[in-house]
């Protein structure tokens, strides 16, 4: 998964794919290490990207928890924000890096997400939801030791791929 929260061509990244992961949804029967779609993995693995297969429905689940839901929160915090403070308030710059990082996609067009949101709605719902609820068990947790519970759940994410770079940089 690559993107910019900016399109056209004075945007272009020559590094942009580099790292970035490629999802593949063969049909049925097809063999992404075959034929035609073995060709275009193998060029695009020169873009430096990783391939991984999965069914359409995974796809879309998956997409929905690791690219769509964030931009829906970027923009729900960057419109919250509009509307607490102004749009003239100098919250980035008061704010520091987290709130930059967090509402940096905001600034993705609409035209783009008005598609994604159509064709993966009920994904996307389905995780909104899960983030609402995990928001809401936050809430209700601020005073209680159970918030400390929720960020070692959190740590847990970071942890796993702290320990993949780790093996990476020994191995």
């Amino acid at each position: 998964m690559a993107g910019k929260e900016h399109s056209g061509i004075e945007q272009a990244d020559a590094g942009l794919f580099k790292g970035a992961v490629w999802f593949l949804t063969p049909l049925n029967g097809q063999k992404a290490n075959a034929g035609r779609i073995a060709d275009f993995c193998a060029l695009i693995r020169k873009f430096g990207v990783k391939t991984i297969s999965l069914d359409a429905a995974e796809h879309d689940r998956l997409c929905a928890w690791i690219s769509h839901v964030p931009q829906m929160i970027s923009t729900a915090l960057a419109s919250a924000l509009v509307e607490e403070y102004g749009e003239n308030a100098p919250l980035l710059e008061a704010g520091g890096r987290a709130l930059r990082e967090m509402t940096r996609i905001a600034s993705s067009p609409y035209s783009m997400w008005r598609d994604v949101a159509i064709t993966n709605k009920q994904q996307i719902s389905d995780a909104l939801l899960k983030l609402e609820q995990e928001l809401a068990h936050i809430r209700e947790n601020l005073d209680t030791r159970t918030l400390e519970e929720e960020f070692e759940q959190a740590h847990k994410l970071n942890r796993r791929s702290t320990r993949r770079q780790q093996l990476r940089s020994h191995g």
